[in-house]
């Protein structure tokens, strides 16, 4: 799992883009993104519904946690603009 800075959308909404990855048997990756505060599915390759629905409820579970964390990475990354 990988999480990126704080984003903000078309309307001013921030949010925080979520990425899962793993290597499937055929030696391939398999790949979600999501999003929080929306729990928004964006993309999905590979994972079941059933594993979708774990990793929202993973997200819902950590999502202060994970804000947190975002929002240190986005406090970082102004010094390069």
């Amino acid at each position: 799992m990988t999480y990126s800075g704080i984003l903000h959308d078309k309307n001013g909404k921030a949010f925080v883009c979520i990425r899962f990855e793993r290597r499937n048997r055929k030696g391939g990756m398999d790949e979600a993104e999501m999003r929080i505060p929306s729990g928004k599915v964006m993309s999905n390759k590979g994972f079941s519904p059933d594993e979708i629905r774990q990793m929202s409820a993973f997200l819902k579970e950590n999502e202060d946690d994970i804000k947190g964390k975002a929002k240190s990475i986005s406090s970082f990354l102004h010094i390069f603009r």
